[in-house]
């Protein structure tokens, strides 16, 4: 919710895009459903609700049926569903987000990384509100000229 808030107030100079973490195989099953949302044009009406079932709800979303129920409810219908879950585009982005998430050493989420050289956590920063302004304060310092 504090990044959603965020998102609304960000500097227009801010790039914000959204990379799932993949550090064991669900939060790569996650990963894929993530893309496949994006690849639908879902991303926007399902974010929220996808972690809200996963966290609030205590539905973990475990299989691909469980995503295909999931996405079901969005209008998705399940060919629709399977045929971006498995396709090309979706197994590459989710190998990039494998590759960033070691990169980084990403262990918890959210993590922020600012121009691929600074990653910062709630925790690091002393809180989300704090987060949100680290953000903003390294992202100053990248635009800024040398």
């Amino acid at each position: 919710p504090y990044v959603q808030q965020w998102l609304t107030t960000k500097p227009d100079y801010i790039s914000f895009i959204r990379v799932p973490t993949v550090w064991n195989d669900l939060a790569r099953l996650h990963g894929q459903a993530f893309y496949a949302a994006e690849v639908l044009g879902k991303t926007e009406e399902m974010h929220t609700p996808f972690f809200r079932e996963i966290h609030v709800s205590g539905n973990l979303l475990q299989t691909e049926d469980a995503v295909a129920a999931f996405f079901g409810r969005f209008g998705v219908d399940e060919a629709a569903f399977k045929a971006a879950f498995a396709s090309f585009s979706v197994h590459t982005k989710v190998q990039r987000a494998d590759e960033l998430t070691r990169r980084y050493r990403v262990d918890g989420t959210p993590s922020v990384v600012v121009n691929g050289k600074y990653v910062t956590t709630a925790s690091m920063a002393g809180g989300y509100e704090q987060l949100m302004q680290l953000i903003e304060a390294l992202a100053a310092s990248e635009r800024a000229p040398n």
